[in-house]
């Protein structure tokens, strides 16, 4: 069977993982292992819909009115002596 067994710190999970206060700030191993089932093909809206406001918890409310416009600026400023 093919497996993938990796040694990472666990702060590097929290993007991903709700860990319980136990695995944090220490060194954690990730097995990774293919399901019994086949994956079924999954239609592109649902994956969409399934991902949509997943970092809602990062958003500030503060910033909402800023990011119009923005990356046009950053892109202006990044490449304007090209």
């Amino acid at each position: 069977m093919d497996h993938v067994r990796h040694i990472i710190d666990s702060d590097k999970l929290l993007s991903l993982f709700d860990l319980p206060q136990a695995l944090r700030a220490r060194k954690v191993e990730v097995i990774i292992l293919p399901t019994s089932d086949p994956i079924q093909e999954i239609a592109r809206t649902s994956i969409n819909d399934s991902c949509y406001g997943s970092l809602h918890k990062y958003a500030n409310p503060d910033f909402i009115d800023l990011e119009t416009g923005v990356w046009a600026s950053t892109a202006v400023r990044k490449h304007a002596e090209s």
